[in-house]
C-alpha cells in the first residue's frame, strides 16, 4: 500500500506540478529565443540598410543611428550621441526650416517628404530626403522621432545639370532663330555670308561672326551654279 501510495503521489506531483512548470519554463525559453532571433534580424536590417535610420529624443538629441549614417556623415555614433541633431548636422541657413518641419510631425502618421542637407565631418553637404514618424512608449506618450533618410545628392545634382542643359539648349535655339531672321543665308546649303562677301557654315559663323547680323537672303555662288 505504501508503495502504491508513493507511486500515485509521484505521478500526481511530478505530472501535475513539476511537469507544468517544466513546460512553462520551456515555452518561456522558446519565446526568449524567438524574440532574440527577431531582434537580431531587425538589427541586421537596420545596420545593413542603404538608408539612414536615425532616432531622436523629444529634445531632438541624437539617441542612435545606423552604420549608413555614420559612413555618410563621417561621425561614429559615440562622437555625437546625446548632441542636438540640428546643431550638429544641419547647416545654419537650413536649420530653422528643417527644425520647423520636424516639429510639425503628426503623432500617428509618416510626415511628407522633407529635403534638407547635412554637413559631414569633411565639411561637404549631402542632400537628404527625410520621412519621419513619432516614437511612443507603451502608454502612447510621444518620446521621440524616428527619421528615415535617403541620400539624394547625386539625383539633385543630375536634376540641376539637366535644368542647366535645357536652358543652354533654349538659348542656342533662340540664337539660331535670331540668326535665321537677320543673316544673309543661302536657302540651299544654309551657309552664311559675312561682311566681306565670304560664305561660312553656320557653326563657323556662330563662333567667329556672331556679332554681325546682315538682313537679306540670297543664293551663295556654288548653289547659284547648281540651280542653273
Amino acid at each position: 500500500k505504501i508503495l502504491s501510495f508513493y507511486l500515485i503521489y509521484k505521478a500526481i506531483v511530478v505530472t501535475g506540478i513539476v511537469k507544468p512548470f517544466d513546460l512553462l519554463f520551456r515555452d518561456l525559453k522558446q519565446s526568449e529565443v524567438a524574440l532574440k532571433r527577431e531582434k537580431d534580424f531587425v538589427e541586421s536590417l537596420i545596420e545593413t540598410a542603404q538608408i539612414i535610420v536615425l532616432a531622436l529624443d523629444k529634445s531632438y538629441r541624437i539617441v542612435r543611428y545606423n552604420t549608413y549614417m555614420a559612413d555618410i556623415s563621417g561621425y561614429r555614433l559615440s562622437e555625437v550621441q546625446n548632441k542636438d541633431f540640428f546643431d550638429t548636422f544641419i547647416p545654419n541657413r537650413h536649420r530653422l526650416y528643417t527644425q520647423a518641419q520636424f516639429m510639425k510631425l503628426p503623432d500617428n502618421t509618416i510626415q511628407s517628404m522633407v529635403v534638407s542637407p547635412i554637413v559631414t565631418r569633411r565639411g561637404d553637404e549631402r542632400e537628404i530626403e527625410w520621412r519621419n514618424r513619432a516614437l511612443k512608449d507603451s502608454s502612447g506618450t510621444v518620446i521621440g522621432i524616428l527619421a528615415i533618410g535617403q541620400d539624394v545628392t547625386e539625383r539633385k545634382h543630375a536634376e540641376k545639370t539637366k535644368e542647366q542643359l535645357i536652358i543652354e539648349i533654349q538659348d542656342a535655339l533662340d540664337e539660331v532663330r535670331v540668326l535665321r531672321s537677320l543673316l544673309t543665308i543661302c536657302p540651299c546649303c544654309k551657309r552664311i555670308k559675312d561682311e566681306n562677301g565670304y560664305w561660312h557654315t553656320m557653326e563657323f559663323y556662330k563662333l567667329a561672326y556672331s556679332s554681325i547680323l546682315p538682313t537679306n537672303q540670297i543664293l551663295c555662288p556654288d548653289c547659284e551654279k547648281q540651280s542653273r
